[in-house]
């Protein structure tokens, strides 16, 4: 008989190492055995038997490895913990309901900035008297008027892509 189909009176496993002479080992459940005859029956396991952790399968008590998986059995099977998951802290909404559209903010600053009419509707007097007071007293110079004007298209620009919760926020 050859020894790949040589199995253990034990467990009825196929794997077996021969150890010299006439003696075998059971790769799956230890146990030394001797071939003392060719025709060895498969014969019911006479010890108790537990499922493999594996593949299910049935196994003696003490064996090391699977005879069905071959998986050994000795390790500790690695249990995969649960990553942690983040902890979201919800922060208070705050809910600023403006008087004051940012639209028309930006109209105000486009046509009217110089005089700083949108600084007074904005609620800022003290920005609103300085841009009124650089306007009159440099009305005659041209290049000081451009540099305001500049000043207040930007702020218009500003305006219309600053988000509404956030104009609310700051010209509340």
């Amino acid at each position: 008989m050859a020894l790949s189909s040589l199995k253990c009176p034990e467990c009825g496993g196929d794997k077996t190492t021969g150890i010299g002479g006439n003696k075998y080992v059971c790769q799956y459940c230890g146990a030394t055995f001797v071939n003392a005859s060719e025709n060895i029956t498969e014969q019911a396991p006479q010890h108790n038997t537990v499922n493999c952790q594996f593949c299910g399968g049935e196994i003696l008590m003490g064996a090391q490895k699977c005879r069905h998986c071959g998986e050994w059995l000795n390790r500790p099977v690695a249990v995969a913990q649960p990553a942690p998951q983040p902890i979201y802290i919800q922060r208070e909404q705050k809910q600023y309901v403006s008087q004051k559209s940012k639209v028309v903010a930006a109209l105000l600053a486009f046509f009217l900035g110089g005089f700083g009419v949108h600084e007074f509707y904005l609620g800022k007097t003290g920005a609103g008297v300085a841009f009124l007071l650089i306007f009159c007293c440099t009305s005659w110079m041209i290049f000081p008027i451009f540099i305001i004007l500049f000043i207040t298209f930007i702020q218009a620009i500003s305006y219309l892509c600053m988000s509404d919760e956030a104009f609310a926020e700051k010209y509340h």
